[in-house]
């Protein structure tokens, strides 16, 4: 059966590796959709721990330095979903 490529990437775009999935790769599509899972759930635990760790804000460093994890983490998904 042939797939509709517009289908495929508007489901990717909802849900990163349901297209793959929908294309008939579903190896590949588990793998993204795991990776996508993990990444978004280091980003959770990495902003909540900023959150709880209540940083002294006369120390510019414990703020800025998760940060800029949270950020690489975020960067990272992106450069991997694209």
């Amino acid at each position: 059966m042939r797939r509709n490529p517009t289908v495929a990437g508007l489901l990717s775009l909802i849900v990163r590796g349901l297209g793959q999935i929908y294309a008939g790769r579903g190896r590949k599509g588990a793998i993204l959709l795991l990776a996508a899972i993990v990444i978004g759930n280091l980003n959770l635990l990495l902003l909540t721990s900023i959150l709880a760790s209540n940083p002294d804000p006369g120390v510019p460093w414990t703020i800025w330095i998760p940060r800029i994890g949270h950020d690489v983490l975020s960067l990272w998904s992106i450069v991997f979903w694209i």
